[in-house]
């Protein structure tokens, strides 16, 4: 028969053999070897159990205990984590537990309790709650076998000393398990279960009175646990059982017990309701009577301070604090800024006065001194408080210097005072507090570049009052201790500026400039650079525009950071434009403004050239100058040379602005059309040479045909998104062809008529462009009467296209197309004349009826008839009955007034004519019709 094997207990022995030869502990490869054997602990109970043999099981143990011992030699040594001690406890109770079956022997289940209780103890001791549970139920099912064993002993053989002695051990055992497993209760927020625990340990003190003491402190741990997770009523109930516990105790002192109490008044305290701040109170005074300590005596006071107590029972707890032996200074210092806290300054400020008296020659003399400077600030007596820092003056000056540490700290408390003065704009009490702080300084920090600043400081709070000499004499100082400065020399700025010395202003201002200059790629040029914009802030705020602007200007030209260029060119820029506003005769021109433009224009060109690439911030600014060279041209109508330039460097802002292909061309391609309309402006306004003119309009053709190569772009855009099909028609489009349409007519190019070709491939277009062209065809010097007359031709098609067809703009293009035809002196202009007249005719009575206007129907009624009766008088009859016939035709599209007015003498004249037309005989010349 084969011998079953053993996999696991051969792994772990080996692992184990390993772990205990191995000097150094705690490292990567010994961790590693720990965990292992832990996870084969959990599998050797299994494998004894299906395979039990007593030499292997002897073997485990006799390697368990081996282990044990080495894991206390480790611990002893402290070689060893909380975490490693717990896990090597656990390994060798799992191997005890599964190699040690025996339920008779008491020594073996008493070496399995204290194994047990030792493991429970150490994963508490790490805070894993979970494997100490699960090994304290372990433990008490052996601690249930050694009491089962121990019966049965006394059952069979009665009552011994040796087993009363079994008895006694195995209750003390219990006891502990009833501590731990109260431990592990209470960290799982289960405080019913862990009080439970311990009051069925508590009962049992009776056999075990010296562990009093033990059970007291624990419960005094639980306690400040859950003080220490807020959870007051809880920590209320084991400090009190703790005290209770205490009381009987002859092992625990009243030192533990006042300690006991004084937790449970800070509790109380925390809990801040009227019967518990009483409940504190009785806490604290009976420690205070057990143990007095200062930590009680201070709780004491904050009770009775919260208690709102006269000043005669906080003066008594005062005395009863400093008057304890021994009593340190950060005690005193801690009472009174408790007193100020709680508002009592007057008692801080004399607890104050007597610690810095008694301690006047120690080395805490200056936190003293800061101490009570801080109460006086907090009382918000400002004369005291003054009255206090002029002694402290005096005493640094006269008689013993403050620590360098404190004078700073001094420094610092009155420079913050001065700023909050100067804040609320009390200027009086803001020099004050500097000059306070320039008390303190001593010959040895004479050199300190902080007396610089300070100066420029007294000196800013003397221009505030108006104190000009004294101001002026402050910076003279200043620019001793830091002579190149430009703060100081920004200091000396404002002074000529409050004085309206213009002049001296701008020498100063140039000084500034060339310091900056010196300041290149240093970190002081960001700095320096700021106070020059500070000073065209200033200089526009008093309205030396013109100082300003050389402020800025200065900045622009010799700062090579891009932002702070650019930043100076929009303050430039906006003070320029505020100019405009408000004076109508100053020029955009003269003021520089599309240098400017243009300048940051360069600037965020050259950049993007260095970069290779369009970052958000450079294309934010990019857009800002667009947006101002944008609106700035729409505001030059009487200026279209202007107007062109600025419409075309927003153009080219717009290749710099963020990143969006489809909008930028858009942008640009508005911008550029809009420059070609100024271009088109100087032509019909400035050019008075033909030479002149010229240009301006090749101008304009040059600019539409950019606009055409960024429809090309817009269009491939479109085409590579599909999502783009559906976007309405550009209007800017219709406006490129009549811009076009205008040059090339006045240029007298041929390829004119091929703008109305591409016009009328637009889909649905409106009739007003066409009647557009058919005016631009007629304005002198040259006249283009045949695109004029197709032009209108296409209008009247397109009016009688739309929805709601507009018979007052026919009536007029009709008009129009009639005037234009017979200005023509031939035959085959009046036959084309006579059909445009059928058409109208064709109109009114199949479509328009009443809806064509009656003067017009009227003009063209007279027009032709007039056009009928000179054909007459001239011996041209055939021609005269065709016009005279056409217009009798409009004879009854009148109101029945007017065809009284006209029918009979149109009849008469009419049968007249048609008379000598049968007899062809020369008539005399009848008069024609009046409008």
């Amino acid at each position: 028969m084969n011998r079953p094997n053993y996999p696991v207990s051969c792994d772990l022995k080996s692992l184990i053999r390993d772990l205990c030869s191995r000097e150094s502990q705690e490292d990567g490869r010994w961790c590693d070897l720990v965990e292992k054997a832990l996870q084969l602990s959990g599998k050797i109970q299994l494998e004894l159990q299906q395979h039990p043999n007593k030499d292997i099981m002897e073997q485990m143990e006799t390697i368990a205990v081996n282990l044990w011992n080495f894991t206390v030699s480790l611990k002893t040594g402290r070689r060893l984590s909380l975490l490693s001690n717990a896990k090597l406890r656990q390994i060798c109770l799992k191997i005890v537990e599964a190699a040690v079956t025996t339920t008779e022997d008491h020594m073996k289940i008493k070496r399995k309790i204290a194994m047990g209780l030792k493991t429970a103890r150490a994963w508490l001791d790490t805070k894993e709650i979970t494997m100490a549970a699960s090994v304290l139920e372990l433990t008490d099912q052996f601690v249930k076998q050694l009491q089962k064993l121990i019966v049965e002993d006394v059952n069979r053989c009665g009552s011994t000393d040796s087993s009363d002695k079994w008895k006694l051990d195995v209750e003390e055992d219990l006891f502990k398990l009833l501590c731990y497993k109260a431990e592990a209760n209470l960290t799982q927020d289960d405080d019913s279960t862990a009080l439970e625990l311990i009051q069925i340990a508590k009962e049992m003190l009776v056999k075990f009175p010296h562990e009093g003491a033990f059970l007291a402190m624990l419960c005094y741990n639980f306690g400040v646990e859950l003080y220490q997770k807020k959870k007051f009523e809880q920590a209320v109930v084991w400090l009190k059982e703790s005290f209770e516990m205490g009381k009987y105790q002859t092992n625990l002192d009243a030192k533990n017990q006042a300690r006991t109490l004084r937790l449970l008044a800070s509790v109380y305290l925390e809990m801040n309701e009227e019967d518990h701040i009483l409940k504190a109170l009785n806490a604290v005074t009976l420690a205070n009577n057990g143990f007095p300590h200062p930590s009680g005596l201070f709780l004491y006071l904050r009770i009775l301070l919260k208690t709102k107590e006269p000043n005669s029972v906080i003066c008594k707890a005062i005395s009863d604090i400093m008057q304890q032996p021994g009593i340190s200074p950060e005690v005193g210092i801690n009472t009174a800024l408790l007193l100020s806290k709680n508002e009592r300054h007057d008692l801080a400020v004399g607890l104050m006065k007597e610690l810095i008296k008694k301690h006047e020659h120690s080395s805490i003399l200056g936190e003293l001194l800061m101490t009570n400077f801080d109460i006086l600030l907090a009382s918000k007596e400002k004369q005291l408080l003054k009255e206090f820092v002029e002694y402290c003056i005096v005493e640094n000056n006269t008689h013993r210097a403050l620590d360098p540490v404190v004078r700073r700290r001094f420094h610092i408390e009155f420079w913050a005072l001065a700023y909050t003065a100067d804040e609320e704009k009390n200027y009086p009490e803001a020099l004050d507090w500097y000059n306070y702080s320039l008390s303190l300084y001593n010959r040895e920090e004479s050199g300190d570049q902080n007396l610089a600043r300070l100066q420029r400081n007294r000196a800013t709070c003397y221009l505030n009052l108006g104190q000009m000499d004294k101001a002026t004499d402050a910076i003279n100082e200043a620019r001793k201790w830091d002579p190149s400065s430009i703060n100081t020399l920004f200091m000396s700025f404002k002074l000529a500026l409050a004085g309206s010395n213009v002049e001296q202003a701008k020498d100063i201002l140039k000084n500034m400039c060339s310091e900056v200059a010196k300041l290149e790629n240093t970190e002081k040029e960001v700095e320096a650079q700021k106070l020059i914009c500070q000073a065209a802030h200033m200089a526009y705020e008093n309205h030396r525009e013109l100082t300003a602007s050389l402020a800025l200007e200065c900045l622009a030209n010799c700062s090579t950071d891009l932002t702070q260029t650019l930043t100076a060119l929009r303050c430039l820029i906006r003070l320029k434009l505020s100019q405009v506003d408000q004076d109508s005769t100053v020029s955009i021109e003269d003021i520089g403004l599309l240098r400017d433009i243009r300048m940051a224009y360069n600037k965020l060109l050259q950049e993007q050239e260095i970069t290779c690439k369009k970052s958000p911030k450079l294309s934010e600014e990019a857009s800002w100058f667009m947006r101002v060279a944008w609106n700035l041209a729409l505001k030059c109508e009487n200026r279209p040379d202007l107007m062109k330039d600025l419409f075309v460097l927003s153009s080219q802002y717009s290749s710099l602005c963020p990143d969006d292909e489809e909008n930028t061309l858009m942008r640009k391609k508005t911008c550029l059309l809009m420059a070609a309309a100024a271009c088109l402006q100087q032509a019909r306004t400035e050019g008075q040479l033909h030479k002149t003119k010229e240009t301006f309009l090749g101008e304009a053709i040059h600019l539409i045909h950019e606009c055409k190569f960024i429809n090309q772009q817009i269009q491939q855009e479109m085409d590579r998104d599909s999502s783009l099909d559906t976007r309405s028609k550009d209007k800017s489009d219709l406006l490129m062809l009549m811009y076009e349409f205008e040059a090339r007519c006045k240029l007298q190019d041929p390829a004119v008529e091929d703008v109305i070709e591409v016009l009328l491939k637009i889909p649905n277009p409106d009739p007003k462009p066409f009647e557009t062209i058919a005016a631009l065809s007629m304005e002198p010097p040259s006249t283009h009467k045949n695109i004029t007359v197709r032009a209108m031709k296409i209008a009247i098609r397109k009016h009688l296209q739309m929805p709601a067809v507009d018979y007052d703009r026919i009536s007029k293009l009709f008009r129009g197309l009639i005037q234009t035809v017979l200005s023509t002196a031939s035959d085959n202009t009046k036959e084309e004349a006579l059909k445009y007249y059928d058409d109208v005719v064709d109109l009114i009575d199949r479509k328009a009826q009443r809806d064509y206007p009656e003067t017009e129907i009227l003009w063209l009624m007279v027009k032709a008839w007039n056009c009928g009766v000179t054909f007459y008088s001239s011996g041209r009859n055939e021609l005269a009955e065709k016009w005279c016939s056409t217009g009798m035709k409009f004879l009854k599209h009148l109101s029945p007034s007017m065809q009284c007015n006209y029918s009979e003498r149109m009849t008469n004249t009419y049968a007249d004519i048609l008379d000598q037309i049968d007899k062809s005989k020369a008539k005399k010349p009848k008069k024609g019709l009046e409008e």
